[in-house]
């Protein structure tokens, strides 16, 4: 399998371009993780929101979501749902890997840690 492209960041932010990126985004990070980690992968299949929630904040935009993937090498796996956080602003693209959420309720503008955005 060859790895995904990334997209490119949107030239005009808003809560809905910036929800598409980085739902293409994720998947373009998870796809390249698993491809470079398993070579031998004949599939993989990883499932993102299209439209994660995203808010804006006076450091950007904050985007928390989770996502789930499976890998088909010889057997397929599924792995459980992970949680990550981005910051997206003009230049800026941070990523950040959570705590999966157990039942926990977040607080805008903090990640699912508990550590602000």
């Amino acid at each position: 399998m060859d790895p995904p492209p990334y997209p490119t960041l949107p030239a005009s932010l808003d809560a809905a371009s910036v929800g598409s990126f980085v739902s293409d985004y994720e998947t373009a990070y998870v796809l390249n993780s698993l491809v470079a980690t398993n070579p031998e992968a004949t599939h993989v299949d990883v499932a993102v929101s299209d439209t994660p929630p995203v808010r804006e904040t006076d450091r950007g935009y904050v985007a928390d979501f989770d996502y789930t993937y499976a890998v088909e090498a010889g057997t397929p796996a599924d792995y459980p749902p992970r949680h990550v956080a981005y910051l997206v602003r003009e230049g800026v693209v941070a990523r950040v890997e959570l705590a999966p959420r157990r039942g926990r309720r977040t607080v805008p503008g903090v990640g699912g840690d508990g550590v602000p955005l």
